[in-house]
């Protein structure tokens, strides 16, 4: 009961906000949501860590290397042409989302879309 418990509120609160705020904008704009909840929140993740290192100033070239077999383009998460326009509407409604703004730091819709657009343009 515990685990099912802290699965649906806990990651509010322990590091993972961007990661849910992420998957809850894709399915926003995305419907039917082509891949499984995990994929999109694994997605997620490039978006947070991107913005987390851009915040910051520095990239953590460790913690970016534990990601490796994570979804990392927007291909495997079957959005084939992510392309400025869709990528505004689903900065915005990610934007839209609580959950964003439980990140550390200031977060709106112009910073997630420019995260959204380094992670299109990474090569990994």
């Amino acid at each position: 009961e515990a685990n099912i418990y802290l699965s649906g509120v806990g990651f509010e609160n322990n590091g993972a906000a961007m990661c849910h705020a992420t998957y809850n904008g894709l399915t926003a704009v995305l419907t039917p949501f082509p891949v499984m909840h995990g994929e999109g929140v694994a997605f997620g993740l490039m978006l947070q860590l991107v913005m987390e290192y851009t915040e910051a100033g520095k990239w953590d070239d460790a913690e970016w290397k534990m990601v490796v077999g994570l979804p990392t383009k927007f291909s495997q998460i079957k959005i084939d042409d992510p392309n400025d326009a869709l990528l505004a509407k689903i900065a915005q409604a990610i934007d839209e989302t609580p959950n964003a703004h439980k990140m550390p730091f200031d977060v709106n819709a112009d910073k997630i879309l420019a995260g959204l657009k380094k992670v299109r343009e990474m090569d990994i």
